[in-house]
Parts: C-alpha cells; structure tokens; sequence
C-alpha cells in the first residue's frame, strides 16, 4: 500500500509538473483574456494573458513538485 501511495503521488505530482510548464510556456497571448486554454477535463478555462499563464503554471509547479516530494519527506519523519 505504501508504494501503490508513492507511485501514484509521483505520477501526480509529474504530470502536474508537466502540466504547470505547458501552461507557462504557452506561446499565445490575449490582451483581453477572450482567449484561453482548458485544462482538467475542460472544467477550468485559463485566459490566455501573462498574468493568469504564469500564476497557473507556477502554482501548478510548485504544487506538482510538493506531492512528488510529500512520500520521502514523510519518510524522513518518520525516522
């Protein structure tokens, strides 16, 4: 159970990674927002400005990489 829990935070936490470099790296801009990019099974629409693509992909980032790192930091507490 303890590696089913490990490999699946880190294939999360990879694809979330992923995820938050495709949306910071996204090449289109929109002054107005009109445009956008949908993520996550097209329930979240992120407009297409710099403001909104580099917030959403560094939080994605950062989140992707705290539960990649999330089973080994509860390893060395547990210590």
């Amino acid at each position: 159970m303890k590696l089913a829990f490990k490999l699946l935070a880190v294939m999360l936490g990879l694809y979330l990674i992923y995820d938050g470099y495709s949306i910071y790296t996204f090449t289109a801009r929109s002054p107005d927002g009109s445009l956008g990019i949908r993520r996550f099974l097209d329930n979240l629409f992120i407009p297409a400005t710099d403001f909104h693509l580099h917030a959403y992909g560094i939080s994605f980032f950062i989140v992707g990489v705290l539960i990649v790192l999330t089973p080994f930091i509860r390893i060395k507490l547990k210590s």
